[in-house]
C-alpha cells in the first residue's frame, strides 16, 4: 500500500524511470455503506481535506489483457476515483486507460453487486434465491464433489473459466489448450487446486484460434510493438480494431500516418480507421483467406517474389515428403544434430534437423547448415518422393486468382491488385492483425495464408514488417518501455499431481449427451464456474442451457447475477479489482485499496476453503504475500528493479530496454534458428475430440467457404457479426451509469440500403432471426457497413434486450482444431418488430 496526502515526487519525461508518478487527485465521490456510493461535499479553503490514499492496479476488464494501469484514489476506505496511472503524459505507453477502467467506484459499489452467497431454490434460470453463508455454500460444493469424484472418477469435477481479469499470479485463471493436448496454466489458485484433484478445465472458447496457430505455425508468435507501426510504409489493418477494441494503436497509426505510410483497411465494416485509409477494402465476411491468396499470386505472377527471405528465413526450402510430414537427417541415415542444453538436466540434446537439396554441391543437407538451399523443385531422396515446401504451396493455391477474388470477395479487381502492389514494393509493410479473423469456422486458414503472403514479400521479422502487433505494447524510438515478470512454474507444482483432463468449455453440450469427447471417458457431474459468464458470450446458449441441467452441480463464482449466474445452483460473491492484491508483472502490483464489499471474496480465498473441506487445508502452503514475493522476485526483477518490495516503495515503475540489465545470449544463440511457417507439418487439435481431418488441407494454404454462406435467394440472406468497442469489455460492465449514458441500450448497425428495402427508419425496434433464434434491438442506419451485413451489439446481457439474445442466433459448432466458438457465423433477416410473442 501506498499513502500520501501530496504528490509523491515531481516527474519530469524520463524521471518516472526512478520513482513512483502519484499525484494524488481529488475526487467528488466517497463511499456510504455499500453497496451505494453518495456524493461528498466539495472541499473549501476552510474544510479540512480528506486523507487519501494512492493505489495502484489494473482495469480488471477484458480488453486483451491487464495491461492498462490505473491509479486508484481511496477516501475514508472507499475507493472514490479511477484514473490512468499519470507516470508520464507525453509518453505514448501511459495514456492507456479508457473509460471502462476509470468507472471503478462504479463497478465496486453498484447497487446490482452481489454481496452474499446465494442458493437456488426455484427452478434453474428462475431467479429464485435464498441468502446462505459461506460455510454451507463451501461444505455444500466440497460434499457434492467428493461425491462426484469417489462415484465417477476424478474427472467428474470441472472448473470452467474465461479471460476475464487477463491472468495473474493468485486470482486470475490464466489456462491456454495447446495442439497435442498439452495445457498451460499459471495461477496459484487454479493449477494447484487441479493438479491436487485431478479435476478437469473447461477452457473459454473465444479467441482460440489465434492461440492454436501461434502454437501451430513456427515464427507466428514474433509479436510487433505498436512502436514499430511508424517504420511501415504500408500498412494493412487486417483483422483490427484500433479505434475500438485496440484504441493505443491509433496513435501510433497516426504518426505512421505523418511520416507518409499508406494505410489499408480490409473490413465489411466502416469505423474510423477506414475512413481515415488510403485504401478500404470492404470485404465479404469470411473471405479474409481467399483475398489473402490471391494477392499470393499477383505478387508470384508479377516477379515481385522475395526470393532470398523465403530461402533464408522461411520453412520454403524445406523438403516435404508425399505423406506431409518433413525430410529429416534421420530418414536418410544422416548423423543428428546437437542441440541447446536442457535446462532441466543440463544435457545437450539432439535436433533431428529438416532437409534442404544443396544446389551448389548437388546434396542433401541439415536445413541449418546448407548456405543456399534450393526454394523451388522436386527430388528422390532414399526412396523418398520430396519437393520443396514452397513448389508444393505454389502449385495449391493457383486457383485463388484475383479475378475470382473479386467475385468471391466482392470488391474490385484493379483495388485487390493495388493493395498487393502496396504491400509487395512499398517496403517495409506490415499487417496489423489481433483476433479480428478468428470467429468463423473457417477462421484457422487464415493464418497461414496471410503468413504466406508476408514470406512471400519478404515483409516479416524485421522492422516495420511483420502480422501481429501487439496492442497491449508500446513504445518508442529510443527504446520499448519495460516493466517486471512473474514466474510461478515452482509455486503450481503440487508433489504427486495428478493427470488433469482438459476441454473447450462450449464442448460441454456433446460431452452431457454423450459422457465423453471424442473417445476419453469424461463423466462430469460438478461443475465450477468462474471469471467468465458463458450463458451471455458463448454460442449456443440453449444448448449449453440442457448440458447444464444434466449436472449435478453447478457453482458460479462472480460479483454480479450475470445471464450465467441466474443459471447457477450456487453463487458465489467474488472480489473486484482493488480490492485484493495480486500481480502480473509489468509496472504496477495490483494493489488492494479497500476492503471487498459484503461478503465478497477473493477467488483465492475461495480455494483456500474449499481446499479445506474438500480434506487437504495445507494445500496452499504460503500466505498472499509469499506466494507474490516468489514469483515478482525473479532473477531478472532483482537485477532491474521490479521485485515485491520494490513495487510496495513505489507503486508503478518502468524502465527502458536501453537501461535495463544485458541478457545471456549463450541459450539463445544455441538455439536453433525457428523459421518462418506457412505449413503445418502435423496439425493437431487444442482438444481431445478426435477430429477427423483433411491433413493436406490442414497443413498448407487453403480457403474454404464458411459454415453460413449467402446464396441468391436465401431464406437469411444477411451477415450477422459482432465487434469489440470501445464502451464494453465482453459482458464484464454490466450497469454501470457512466458506461450506460455512453450507451444506454444495444442497437443492430443495418446499412440504409438494406434498411429502405425492409421499410426500417433510423430509431425503428426491429428483430434480426434465423432458425435458432432472434434479438430486439432498437436500428441505427448507417452507410457504414456493407449492405448484406448488420452489426450486432456486443456484451449485453439478456435484460439489456427489448426481447431474446444475440447469442441466440448462433450455431454450437466449432472449429475442431482450434476449440474456437464461431459466434460471427450466422445468417439472419431482419423486421419490423411488432412486438408479439415469439
Amino acid at each position: 500500500m501506498s499513502e500520501t496526502t501530496s504528490p509523491r515526487a515531481g516527474l519530469t519525461r524520463r524521471s518516472f524511470l526512478k520513482t513512483t508518478g502519484a499525484v494524488a487527485g481529488a475526487a467528488a465521490l466517497t463511499g456510504a455503506a455499500a453497496p451505494t456510493l453518495t456524493a461528498l461535499a466539495a472541499t473549501t479553503d476552510t474544510a479540512p481535506a480528506a486523507e487519501e490514499q494512492v493505489f495502484y492496479s489494473n482495469c480488471g476488464g477484458n480488453c486483451g489483457g491487464p495491461f492498462c494501469r490505473m491509479k486508484g484514489i481511496v477516501r475514508e476506505g472507499k475507493l472514490v476515483q479511477v484514473r490512468p496511472a499519470d507516470v508520464d503524459p507525453d509518453h505514448p505507453t501511459f495514456k492507456t486507460g479508457c473509460v471502462k477502467g476509470q468507472t471503478g467506484p462504479q463497478r465496486l459499489y453498484g447497487p446490482k453487486r452481489n454481496l452474499y452467497p446465494l442458493k437456488r431454490v426455484g427452478e434453474r434460470g428462475a431467479g429464485e434465491w435464498e441468502r446462505i453463508s459461506w460455510d454451507e455454500a463451501i461444505a455444500t460444493i466440497a460434499e457434492k464433489m467428493k461425491n462426484a469424484q469417489e462415484q465417477y472418477g476424478d474427472s467428474s469435477i470441472a472448473f470452467w473459466h474465461s479471460y476475464v481479469g487477463g491472468g495473474s499470479v493468485l486470482n486470475y485463471a490464466t489456462s491456454s489448450c495447446l495442439p497435442g493436448g498439452v495445457r498451460m496454466g499459471t495461477s496459484v489458485s487454479l493449477e494447484r487446486f487441479v493438479q491436487k484433484t485431478g479435476a478437469t478445465v473447461m477452457a473459454p472458447a473465444a479467441d482460440k484460434t489465434l492461440q492454436w496457430a501461434i502454437a501451430s505455425i513456427p515464427g507466428l508468435a514474433k509479436f510487433a510493438p505498436q512502436s514499430d507501426l511508424p517504420k511501415a510504409k504500408t500498412i494493412l489493418i487486417w483483422g483490427a480494431n484500433p479505434t475500438g477494441a485496440s484504441r493505443t494503436h491509433q496513435h501510433f497509426l497516426r504518426k505512421a500516418k505523418e511520416s507518409g505510410s499508406k494505410i489499408v483497411t480490409i473490413d465489411p465494416l466502416v469505423r474510423l480507421n477506414a475512413i481515415q485509409s488510403d485504401v478500404y477494402l470492404p470485404v465479404r465476411p469470411a473471405t479474409d483467406g481467399f483475398l489473402a491468396l490471391a494477392m499470393c499470386n499477383w505478387v508470384i505472377d508479377n516477379d515481385l517474389v522475395d526470393w532470398e527471405f523465403l530461402r533464408n528465413d522461411s520453412v520454403a526450402p524445406i523438403l516435404r515428403k508425399e505423406d506431409g510430414t518433413y525430410l529429416r537427417l534421420s530418414d536418410l541415415g544422416m548423423e543428428l544434430e546437437e542441440g541447446p542444453v536442457d535446462p532441466e538436466t543440463g544435457e545437450p540434446t539432439t535436433v533431428d534437423a529438416e532437409v534442404v537439396y544443396d544446389e551448389k554441391n548437388a546434396a542433401f543437407g541439415s536445413i541449418n547448415k546448407v548456405e543456399s538451399p534450393a526454394v523451388l523443385g522436386s527430388y528422390e531422396a532414399n526412396g523418398f518422393k520430396v519437393r520443396t515446401v514452397l513448389d508444393y504451396v505454389i502449385e495449391h493455391i493457383k486457383e485463388y486468382t484475383v479475378e475470382k477474388a473479386a467475385e468471391v470477395c466482392d470488391v474490385p479487381a484493379w483495388k485487390i491488385e493495388e493493395v498487393a502492389r502496396l504491400y509487395a514494393t512499398e517496403k517495409p509493410a506490415a499487417i496489423d492483425m489481433y483476433e479480428g479473423l478468428d470467429h468463423r469456422h473457417n477462421s484457422r486458414h487464415n493464418y497461414k495464408d496471410i503468413m504466406l503472403l508476408a514470406c512471400l514479400t519478404g515483409n516479416y521479422d524485421k522492422p516495420g514488417s511483420f502480422v501481429l502487433c501487439n496492442h497491449l505494447a508500446e513504445g518508442e524510438e529510443s527504446g520499448d518501455p519495460v516493466g517486471g515478470t512473474t514466474d510461478t512454474s515452482k509455486l503450481i507444482q503440487v508433489e504427486g499431481a495428478k493427470k488433469s483432463l482438459h476441454m473447450t468449455g462450449m464442448y460441454l453440450h456433446e460431452v452431457m449427451e454423450k459422457g465423453k469427447l471424442g473417445s476419453t471417458e469424461l463423466p462430469l457431474r460438478v461443475v465450477y464456474c468462474f471469471q467468465g459468464n458463458p450463458l451471455a458470450s458463448d454460442c449456443g446458449p440453449d444448448e449449453l442451457k440442457a448440458a447444464i441441467d444434466k449436472l449435478d452441480l453447478f457453482v458460479v463464482a462472480d460479483p454480479h447475477l450475470s445471464d450465467t449466474a441466474r443459471y447457477a445452483d450456487i453463487v458465489l460473491p467474488i472480489a473486484m479489482t482493488w480490492e485484493k492484491e495480486d500481480a502480473a508483472g509489468g509496472y504496477a502490483m495490483y494493489e488492494k485499496a479497500v476492503e471487498p464489499a459484503g461478503e465478497c471474496k477473493t477467488d483465492m480465498d475461495v480455494f483456500r476453503m474449499l481446499a479445506d473441506k474438500m480434506g487437504f487445508p495445507d494445500l496452499y502452503d504460503k500466505t498472499d504475500e509469499e506466494y507474490l514475493r516468489e514469483a515478482l522476485d525473479t532473477p531478472f526483477n532483482k537485477a532491474n528493479g521490479f521485485t515485491y518490495d520494490d513495487y510496495k516503495e513505489k507503486g508503478f515503475i518502468v524502465k527502458f530496454t536501453d537501461q535495463m540489465e544485458a541478457a545471456d545470449s549463450s541459450a539463445a544463440a544455441a538455439t536453433p534458428k525457428v523459421r518462418n511457417a506457412f505449413y503445418i507439418e502435423n496439425p493437431m487439435s487444442v482438444d481431445m475430440n478426435e477430429p477427423d481431418i483433411d491433413r493436406e488441407i490442414e497443413s498448407r494454404p487453403y480457403w474454404e467457404k464458411s459454415l453460413e454462406v449467402v446464396e441468391n435467394g436465401d431464406k437469411y440472406p444477411l451477415h450477422a457479426f459482432s465487434i469489440h468497442e470501445i464502451y464494453h469489455a465482453q459482458s464484464i460492465l454490466m450497469e454501470i451509469p457512466w458506461i450506460d449514458e455512453l450507451r444506454p441500450e444495444p442497437r443492430i448497425e443495418i446499412h440504409e440500403e438494406a434498411a429502405a428495402a425492409r421499410g426500417i427508419k433510423q430509431g425503428d425496434t426491429i428483430k434480426a432471426y434465423n432458425d435458432r433464434g432472434f434479438v430486439v434491438c432498437k436500428a441505427v442506419v448507417t452507410k457504414g457497413i456493407r449492405p448484406d451485413c448488420i452489426l450486432l451489439p456486443h456484451g449485453w446481457q439478456t435484460d439489456d434486450f427489448i426481447a431474446g439474445h444475440l447469442t441466440d442466433l448462433t450455431r454450437i459448432d466449432m472449429d475442431g482444431l482450434s476449440g474456437n466458438g464461431c459466434y460471427n457465423e450466422i445468417l439472419c433477416e431482419v423486421e419490423l418488430y411488432d412486438g408479439g410473442a415469439e
